[in-house]
């Protein structure tokens, strides 16, 4: 979704077609640019790979994983 402000409204119809709407909200989209992680202490223990990295208060983590070692398309 392209960075900028947007209004939702939640808008709910009953089966007999009443209807009612939600006060709108704003969302703000902001698109930053993902910044790479240090693995911290990478181990392997048989077929399981572990590791930490550090993390800072408000952004979310994605970890991403496949289990060859093929390359991702």
């Amino acid at each position: 979704m392209p960075a900028g402000t947007y209004t939702l409204t939640a808008k709910a119809t009953d089966n007999q077609g009443a209807t009612s709407s939600a006060s709108a909200v704003s969302v703000s989209v902001v698109n930053n640019t993902p910044v790479a992680a240090t693995l911290l202490d990478p181990a392997v223990s048989g077929s399981n790979f572990s590791f930490s990295f550090a993390t800072q208060t408000g952004p979310s983590y994605t970890v991403q994983f496949t289990d060859s070692l093929s390359p991702l398309a």
